[in-house]
């Protein structure tokens, strides 16, 4: 199992927390998740805005340059993995109930889902090198969940 692998079997919604939000002291735990209440959403919002970008030159460049894309996609990962851990902690902290919020395609609980099985169907697709399959994923799948992500967590802010 690859390390990107592993991250992405490991990124499960409801068990990506970090061990200081899991169990955390009384003190500790007030502070942090009034802070996760009021800026977690904003910091979410801002992990997808900057690798947007990169998610679409990463594209591009599966077509033409498969190592310089692997670069790129590993660093896509790990802004996926801390947007992923941000929203983790705002559930948690505000509570939201991503099942009750409304997006274009149906509701962002079914945008979370698609978004792990894409990042799963990516993987497979990047082991089989199948690097113009993957480039369409990116293309067409991820980058267009993400604009449900960023479109209705602007609504919530």
């Amino acid at each position: 199992m690859n390390q990107w692998e592993t991250k992405i079997s490991a990124e499960e919604p409801s068990s990506s927390q970090p061990a200081a939000i899991e169990n955390p002291t009384p003190s500790v735990q007030s502070v942090d998740l009034r802070i996760w209440a009021t800026t977690g959403i904003d910091i979410a919002l801002s992990c997808l805005e900057r690798v947007q970008p990169t998610l679409i030159r990463t594209a591009e460049l599966f077509r033409d340059d498969q190592m310089r894309a692997n670069a790129f996609l590993f660093h896509c990962i790990e802004g996926l993995e801390r947007f992923i851990e941000a929203m983790a902690i705002t559930k948690t902290a505000v509570p939201l109930d991503l099942q009750k919020i409304p997006t274009d395609v149906g509701t962002l609980a079914g945008t979370e889902r698609e978004l792990m099985q894409i990042l799963k169907d990516m993987l497979a697709l990047q082991e089989a090198k199948r690097y113009e399959d993957l480039a369409d994923k990116v293309e067409y799948e991820l980058i267009t969940n993400i604009h449900v992500w960023v479109k209705t967590l602007k609504k919530i802010a």
